[in-house]
């Protein structure tokens, strides 16, 4: 049990406490097992398959690296047009996989196909998808996700499935319908993510420890502890640290 955890990184992705678990944090897939010929966007009643140079090998599984090193990261927008309202991306598998939660990263929010459907899924028919939910706060909701966000999103059990379906809602104050999906990766076990509920903490006197927990790459605002005007010793001098607090003691799988 876990009250108060201390970190010597600059950034926080995600505690992470099991809801069932079998095994540390292992990829449910890999680009291989995707099938190019269902990745296809619908907006305004109409399907259509994505162009293949911003197809599957554009979507970031994040446990992959290049040859070169680094990740992958181009990402895919969806469903643009002119109206909003909801437009819909399908990720299809060869075979079927269990999943117990996916990670996107960017706008939307998830579900996947059931296995009473026919395959590979009516992107308009909610009736052939189960949705995940995510930890917003302290209540768990089917509420989409914002643009740059990470949001780790579970199903109700260990699942079986050959797609996953991300859904963006368009609202028509937006400057671009489009939903975007920057990063996903899934895993079996079903994961929650308690970060956001712990208090931040960190070294330096810097006022933005909220930004180290609220699930969102934040691009060039990020949290960082530099001072141009009084800048912070060398790490071997004076070692950075960061610590998450949790009003009562929690149980941790990983971070």
């Amino acid at each position: 049990m876990l009250r108060l955890i201390v970190l010597s990184i600059l950034g926080v992705l995600a505690a992470l406490v099991s809801i069932s678990w079998s095994a540390p944090f292992a990829p449910a897939l890999s680009k291989t097992d995707l099938d190019p010929a269902t990745f296809q966007d619908w907006v305004d009643g109409v399907e259509a398959k994505i162009d293949e140079k911003n197809g599957p090998a554009a979507i970031v599984w994040l446990h992959e690296q290049k040859a070169q090193g680094g990740i992958n990261f181009r990402g895919v927008a969806f469903g643009a047009g002119t109206k909003p309202g909801p437009r819909h991306l399908r990720i299809g598998l060869i075979e079927t996989s269990n999943m117990g939660t996916v990670v996107l990263a960017g706008t939307g929010r998830v579900s996947v196909l059931k296995q009473s459907a026919a395959y590979p899924g009516n992107l308009a028919d909610e009736s052939q998808w189960i949705s995940a939910e995510r930890v917003a706060g302290d209540r768990a909701t089917t509420e989409a996700s914002q643009e740059n966000r990470v949001a780790v999103w579970v199903l109700p059990k260990a699942t079986a499935t050959r797609a996953i379906r991300i859904t963006h809602i368009a609202e028509i104050t937006e400057k671009s319908y489009a939903g975007r999906v920057n990063g996903i990766v899934v895993f079996t076990d079903r994961l929650a993510n308690i970060a956001p509920q712990a208090l931040p903490t960190a070294s330096a006197n810097e006022p933005r420890f909220g930004l180290l927990v609220n699930e969102s790459s934040d691009s060039w605002s990020a949290w960082d502890n530099w001072d141009d005007k009084n800048p912070p010793l060398p790490v071997k001098d004076q070692p950075a640290w960061i610590t998450l607090t949790w009003p009562t003691p929690v149980k941790l799988r990983g971070l």
